[in-house]
Order: structure tokens, then sequence, then C-alpha cells
């Protein structure tokens, strides 16, 4: 039992409210209710493998997607869904309400080069990227693009590690209306 909000002998009515039962913990099961964001959810699968942390503890414990809730929650403007990781075993060490870590992997990739996806030159009909000769000259090289990550994109094959190849800088700029004056900055103060 964790908690027992009763003495012996008092009467209990039928009726009383939530949160004034008997809280029974089971010492014999356990689990991790974790969430994942909508873009991802569809990567996680029941009975997928995922290594669970407890929070103060070094170890890893293994456990299993027992649940992937069908609908999601609102937290922030952020989409996410619930999913239950059960524990397998009966690791000892263990507190109901004790926060832990959980890593579902969605993807992984094996001697693959990552780019950042500036470098990477008509990305979504055929990829290629401008590569840098031994003469400082720029050749064009055909590439095969996997999963973009952040800023980076993975490079599946057409490069090997240590080939050069040029970055795009982005532009920024606007139109300006009317006549402008340019300065200098010179001697602590600006200048027109």
């Amino acid at each position: 039992m964790a908690s027992v909000p009763y003495t012996p002998g008092q009467i209990v009515s039928a009726n009383a409210s939530s949160g004034t039962g008997i809280t029974v913990v089971s010492t014999s099961s356990w689990g991790v209710v974790g969430s994942v964001i909508a873009a991802s959810i569809s990567q996680v699968h029941d009975e997928e493998t995922v290594p669970v942390a407890p929070q103060g503890d070094s170890s890893m414990i293994s456990g299993s997607v027992a649940n992937v809730a069908l609908v999601a929650q609102n937290t922030g403007g952020v989409a996410t869904f619930p999913v239950t990781i059960s524990i397998q075993g009966d690791p000892s060490g263990l507190l109901d309400g004790l926060p832990a870590n959980v890593s579902i992997t969605t993807s992984s990739a094996v001697d693959v080069i990552e780019l950042p996806v500036l470098a990477v030159r008509n990305l979504s009909v055929s990829p290629y990227v401008l590569e840098v000769t031994s003469n400082g000259k720029g050749k064009n090289v055909v590439i095969r693009v996997g999963r973009v990550v952040g800023a980076d994109v993975v490079v599946l094959s057409g490069l090997t590690p240590g080939e050069k190849v040029l970055e795009r800088v982005p532009r920024f700029g606007g139109l300006i209306r009317g006549p402008r004056k340019r300065g200098a900055f010179g001697g602590g103060g600006f200048v027109g």
C-alpha cells in the first residue's frame, strides 16, 4: 500500500471523492509513461525494446513498448502521444513515482556521411554537391540522400569521408525605399 488515509473503524462512504481512497502499488510489475512527438509516433512499435534509466541510477533497465495511445495530447501547441513502457523482470531499487529517462530509437544509420543542408543543391529532385577538386575548382557530384536531421542531411552514397564540398551561404537582403545615406564608424562616433 502506498497510502491509507483512513484509521481503523472509520466509516467510509461509497461516494467518496477520488483521491481519498487507498492507493495500492504493485511491486511485481513496473512501467514508465512518457510522450513522443507526433512527427515520430509512426516509428514507435509495440514490443520494441527500449532502454530505461531511473533517475539517480547509472545502470540501464530493459523495457519494451506496451502501449501507444491513439489520441494525442496537446501541450503548449505541441501534439504528443502517451507511450507506456513495461519494465522487464523485477529490477531492485525502483520506487513508485521515480522519474526515468527513456530513449526510443526511431531510426539509425551506419557508415554514413552528414552534410549541412546548405551544401546540397537541388535537394528534393536530383541532389548534388559542389566538390572542391585538388586544383581548387568545383565539380558537380551527384549524391543519394537519406533523412534530414535538423540542419544536416545524411548522404548515403556519392561521397567518401575526407572529400571537401562547398556550402552555400544564405543571402539576406531586402528592398530599400528612397535615398540611402552611407555612414562610417570612426574615432568614437558615427559620421554621416
